[in-house]
């Protein structure tokens, strides 16, 4: 099979090159392949993406160049070689020197990547002392110029700091930090930035990009963030089921794809360029079948909308369409691209307020505080916010990681108490929290969490799951509990075969479609979303955000949608509120936010976001991020310390009016109306 050279001089040795490799999981039964045939090549410098569904075979392929059998996944054919080295060749001790040494991870969670129990510290100096031998001084000064070169500040307090007491920001620059220390030629980025919100995540990537350039190592990066891959890489490879279905540059794969799975990740992405918001996003059917379901032919036949018998007959080879770009597909030299393009059928009218017709206050947040006791500071999460959300409206909330999203959320249901202002339901005060609000509230105000499986019984089946909120609201007569629970499991699209399984037996996106019934099966008015899609691939992501878009109109619940996602948030809003540091920036209809006049920390958000499609204008902070990094009750602009736009001591000085008094669109900013209309759009181009 041909290989793909990328950037570079082609006379190099590659940073990292698989020859026809077929990885297996093997069992004393059977062999199940979970990689086929696999060939590629990264160049020295280059930064390559892997992009696929969640069980394509990413990971177990990353790992391999490694020499990891991930899970007991083992190459069972081709040859795998890092820096011209086979690593089938090598013995235990040489590699562990090729781990940290000629290659090295950073993977998706730091908290589970690093030793809760050791300071960073002691992690870099075993890293450094593997495998650059250092000692003594050399090895302190070593540690310190890691943590320097990630633009880690406060050096010698991160050195003695544990884990638990960074940010998730910091610890994935330490993460990157302990990767770079032993000075590998590849970088392997395992969804390194998943978690993380938008700002932080292009911080990251930038910082990445930098070092890549100054030490010319090369980066694998896999993600299922499209946009990414368009900032970040080169090259792209695409994935399937363990087949690698397309590669090229990332201009010929993102902006004509000639496979159609490539095609209908690019369309499962909420887009933000446009107007036209609350449409029924495409998405893939069916799913990646079990290991021992192997369809013949072509492994995506069963789920592509342009599949013939032809597909189900032969094996597509990876044939070359240019130079240097290649698709598996029997119709890969075919106008694909413009014959693959799925229409967006209109699941809603424009998602702004004027489609909510006389609004009608459910929830209102009036002056609300929240607190939290840190050591012997108190910290202020939520400083005095105020906002109301309309019956059958979407109230998306975006901000940084620490804005105080998580913790309005967690006020506005109850799991912790205010320490200041009301909070209003349906013309009702809410005091207290937990079981100190009255029963019938409890019931009406309900929450989907980031994470299902910290947040669902992992000891309880699916139909305990479901039906716990039945028996404690007593919704429904004994008899016809069970009849309930098929009920809600269909109306998410899932079946009654799903009653009896367990959290461990289901995908992420089933788990979320589990925890989505049982918030929709207390009947309730409001339903408070918490990153719900945020670590879903963007085609789960598109059917969980369709399946929370039909529920809501057809049981005309009220929502608070909370993300760091502006691409989602834009798709499913009808306003949008911008917090920073406890405090609101600015709120409107997603037409208006995305455009001129916005507050300059939403501009900031917009120019982070990873697009693909969209031109944009990069905005660089000029001000000093260490004058206000923390919520504080000094009346001032909470933004100046980063504001690009600072206008000197008014800012440091004075709470900012409102520019928009007489209206539900707000924008708190010091900065005169005038000069705000007239900033230059980030998004250059925004289709009508």
């Amino acid at each position: 099979m041909m290989a793909v050279q990328g950037v570079g001089n082609p006379h190099e040795t590659p940073a990292l090159a698989f020859h026809d490799v077929t990885i297996s999981f093997q069992t004393k039964a059977i062999s199940s392949p979970v990689v086929r045939n696999a060939t590629l090549t990264i160049a020295p410098g280059e930064a390559m993406a892997l992009v696929g569904e969640s069980g394509s075979g990413k990971s177990t392929l990353a790992y391999a160049a490694m020499g990891d059998e991930l899970n007991g996944a083992r190459v069972i054919s081709g040859r795998v070689e890092v820096s011209g080295t086979d690593i089938s060749t090598l013995s235990g001790p040489m590699l562990q020197r090729l781990r940290g040494g000629k290659v090295a991870m950073v993977p998706q969670d730091p908290m589970t990547s690093l030793s809760p129990s050791l300071r960073i510290g002691r992690q870099l100096y075993e890293v450094l002392s593997l495998h650059r031998g250092l000692k003594g001084r050399p090895l302190e000064d070593s540690a310190s110029e890691a943590l320097r070169l990630v633009d880690l500040t406060d050096v010698p307090r991160i050195l003695r700091s544990y884990p638990h007491q960074l940010s998730g920001g910091q610890l994935q620059r330490v993460l990157l930090s302990l990767a770079m220390a032993g000075q590998p030629g590849l970088l392997i980025l395992d969804e390194a930035t998943t978690g993380l919100d938008v700002t932080t995540e292009a911080h990251i990537l930038e910082l990445v990009g930098r070092i890549q350039r100054e030490t010319r190592t090369s980066v694998l990066l896999i993600t299922h963030n499209l946009g990414i891959v368009r900032r970040f890489c080169q090259s792209v490879a695409v994935i399937y089921f363990g087949d690698i279905v397309e590669i090229g540059s990332v201009e010929a794969v993102l902006n004509h794809p000639a496979h159609p799975y490539s095609r209908a990740l690019l369309d499962c992405i909420p887009p933000i360029d446009s107007h036209i918001t609350g449409q029924r996003l495409p998405t893939i059917d069916g799913a990646i079948p079990r290991r021992t379901d192997m369809p013949a032919g072509c492994l995506f036949a069963p789920r592509c909308q342009r599949a013939t018998d032809v597909c189900s007959e032969r094996v597509p080879e990876l044939r070359t369409i240019s130079p240097g770009y290649l698709a598996r597909c029997v119709y890969a030299e075919d106008e694909l691209a413009s014959m693959l393009r799925s229409p967006r059928d209109t699941l809603l009218n424009e998602r702004d307020s004027s489609s909510v017709h006389r609004p009608i206050p459910l929830l209102e947040v009036k002056d609300l505080v929240v607190t939290y006791q840190s050591g012997r500071n108190r910290v202020t999460a939520v400083n005095k916010i105020s906002f109301s959300c309309n019956r059958g409206e979407v109230l998306g909330i975006v901000g940084e990681s620490g804005c105080g999203k998580t913790s309005l959320a967690r006020c506005i249901v109850g799991l912790i108490e205010p320490k200041g202002g009301q909070i209003v339901f349906d013309g009702q005060e809410l005091t207290g929290y937990g079981l100190r609000r009255p029963h019938p509230l409890r019931k009406s105000v309900q929450m989907v969490f980031q994470n299902p499986q910290s947040s669902i019984n992992p000891q309880h089946t699916v139909e305990q799951c479901l039906m716990r909120p039945l028996v404690l609201y007593e919704l429904v007569v004994r008899k016809k509990r069970r009849d309930k629970v098929v009920e809600l499991l269909e109306s998410v699209q899932l079946g009654s075969e799903y009653m009896g399984r367990y959290p461990h037996e289901l995908s992420g996106g089933e788990l979320q479609r589990v925890a989505i019934a049982r918030a929709f099966s207390s009947d309730p008015d409001l339903i408070v979303c918490d990153e719900p899609v945020s670590s879903l691939d963007v085609s789960i992501q598109a059917g969980v955000l369709n399946l929370l878009m039909e529920l809501q109109q057809k049981n005309k619940v009220s929502f608070v949608f909370i993300s760091h996602d502006l691409n989602v948030v834009r798709h499913v809003s009808n306003r949008i509120t911008v917090m920073y540091n406890g405090r609101i920036c600015e709120m409107g209809t997603p037409s208006e936010l995305f455009v001129p006049p916005y507050h300059p920390y939403t501009e900031e958000l917009l120019a982070a976001v990873p697009m693909v499609g969209v031109r944009k204008r990069k905005v660089i902070p000029t001000g000093n991020p260490s004058r206000y990094t923390t919520t504080t009750d000094t009346p001032c602009c909470q933004f100046s310390g980063r504001c690009p736009r600072y206008l000197g001591m008014i800012c440091d000085k004075s709470v900012p009016p409102d520019k928009f008094t007489h209206s539900e669109r707000h924008l708190y900013c010091h900065i005169p109306l005038k000069e705000l209309e007239s900033m230059e759009p980030v998004l250059e181009k925004v289709v009508e």
